[in-house]
C-alpha cells in the first residue's frame, strides 16, 4: 500500500509491479493536476485471475457512493498493459474528482480524459510510444473538441481513434497552459464536468471571438503536435542557424524598399501592417520549431520566439526584458555548444589518431 493506492493481488510480486506503475501517474500528471496529500479513501486495485471474474472486459471501474473508487483488472498472462495503465488511470481521475468535489462528482469525470490519462501512463512509463502514438496521430481523423470532449464512453470501434486524439489534446492543453498556475485549474474544471467549451474560455480568456477560432485552434495544435514528434530533432547548427534567421524581421526602409532589422531594433517600426503579417507568418511558421530545437539551444528558441510575441504588445520595457533574456539564453547555449563540439573534434582526432596508429 502507497499513500494513495492499495493493491489485491493473488501474489506479491503482482501487487508490487502494479504498485509501482500507479506510483508513477501521480509524477506524470503533477504539472496539471496535482494529486493532494491524502485521498478520501485509497484507489484500490484488484488484480483477478480469470477463474474469479464476474465482469466482461479486461477490467472494471467501479464507485460506491461514498467515493470510493477500485479498479478490478482480469489478471493472467494475457493481460495487456495498455489495459493495466487504463484502469489504474480512469480510477484515479474518478477518486480526484471526489477528492476535489465530493462522490457524486466520480461519475462526472470525463471519458476523454479518463482515456487520455491512460496513454499518459503509458507513455510515461514506455517514453518509445511516443513515436507510435505521433504515426498514428498523422493517420488518424481529428475529432472536433465538441465531438471528443461530450460523447461519452464506452466508444466501441472507435475507441482507439478516440484514445489518440484524447492524449494529444491532453498533452496540447498542458503545453498551452504554460504554468501549472494556468493548467490547474481548467483540467480541475473538466475533471468536475464542467462544460468543455465554459472551462476553455475561462483558461484562455480573450482569445476566441467564435467556436470556429476554439476549433482552428485545436485542429492546427493538433496536427503541429503529432508532426513535431515524429521530427528529428535539429542539430545544434541547424538549430543556431534558426536562431540566426528568426532574429531578424524584414522591414520597409526609408526609399520604399526592404531591409533586414534585428528585432531589437524593430519596435518602432512594428506597427506597418506588412510588418505585423511578417510577425505572425514567422510566429505560425515556428510553432514547432522549440520541440525539434538541440536541447543545447530550446531555451533560447522559445526566449526568442517570446521576444517576438511581445512585438504585438504595447510594453517596451517588457520586451526589452524578453529581448535580453534571450541574448543570455544565446549566450550560455553557445558556450555550451562550443564546448560540446570541441570535446567531440578532439574525441574525433583521437579516434583518427587511434585507428592510423602503427
Amino acid at each position: 500500500m502507497s499513500p494513495h493506492f492499495e493493491v489485491d493481488a493473488p501474489d506479491a510480486a503482482s501487487a508490487q509491479t502494479i504498485l509501482r506503475m500507479a506510483e508513477s501517474l501521480p509524477d506524470f500528471m503533477e504539472k496539471f493536476f496535482p494529486w493532494p496529500a491524502k485521498l478520501p479513501s485509497h484507489v484500490q486495485i484488484e488484480l483477478v485471475p480469470p477463474a474469479q471474474v464476474d465482469f466482461t472486459g479486461p477490467y472494471l471501474i467501479q464507485e460506491d457512493d461514498l467515493g470510493h473508487c477500485a479498479a478490478l483488472v482480469r489478471w493472467d498472462a494475457e493481460t495487456k498493459f495498455s489495459d493495466v495503465c487504463q484502469a489504474i488511470s480512469q480510477a484515479s481521475l474518478k477518486s480526484l474528482a471526489v477528492a476535489q468535489d465530493g462522490p457524486a462528482a466520480a461519475a462526472k469525470a470525463p471519458d476523454w480524459l479518463a482515456l487520455a490519462l491512460g496513454e499518459l501512463l503509458e507513455v510515461g512509463l514506455k517514453p518509445p510510444l511516443i513515436e507510435l502514438l505521433s504515426e498514428e496521430g498523422q493517420a488518424v481523423p481529428v475529432l472536433s473538441l465538441r465531438q471528443l470532449m461530450t460523447t461519452p464512453g464506452p466508444y466501441g470501434d472507435a475507441r482507439p481513434v478516440v484514445a489518440i486524439n484524447a492524449y494529444w489534446l491532453l498533452r496540447f492543453l498542458v503545453e498551452q497552459c504554460r504554468t501549472p498556475e494556468m493548467a490547474q485549474p481548467l483540467f480541475s474544471a473538466l475533471a468536475a464536468g464542467v462544460d468543455p467549451a465554459k472551462a476553455l474560455t475561462a483558461a484562455f480568456p480573450d482569445e476566441f471571438d467564435s467556436p470556429r477560432d476554439l476549433e482552428l485552434w485545436w485542429q492546427v495544435g493538433y496536427r503541429d503536435y503529432t508532426r513535431a514528434h515524429s521530427t528529428l530533432a535539429l542539430t545544434m547548427a541547424q538549430s543556431r542557424a534558426q536562431l540566426d534567421r528568426l532574429e531578424y524581421l524584414a522591414m520597409p526602409d526609408q526609399v520604399g524598399g526592404v531591409q533586414s532589422t534585428r528585432l531589437d531594433h524593430a519596435w518602432f517600426g512594428r506597427a506597418d501592417q506588412n510588418v505585423r503579417d511578417t510577425i505572425a507568418s514567422e510566429l505560425l511558421a515556428a510553432r514547432t520549431l522549440p520541440v525539434q530545437a538541440n536541447p543545447v539551444y530550446r531555451n533560447a528558441m522559445l526566449s526568442l520566439l517570446t521576444a517576438l510575441e511581445m512585438l504585438h504588445g504595447d510594453d517596451l520595457a517588457q520586451f526589452r526584458a524578453a529581448w535580453a533574456r534571450y541574448e543570455q539564453d544565446r549566450a550560455d547555449a553557445d558556450v555550451i555548444a562550443s564546448g560540446v563540439e570541441a570535446a567531440l573534434q578532439g574525441t574525433s582526432n583521437t579516434e583518427h589518431s587511434t585507428a592510423s596508429a602503427p
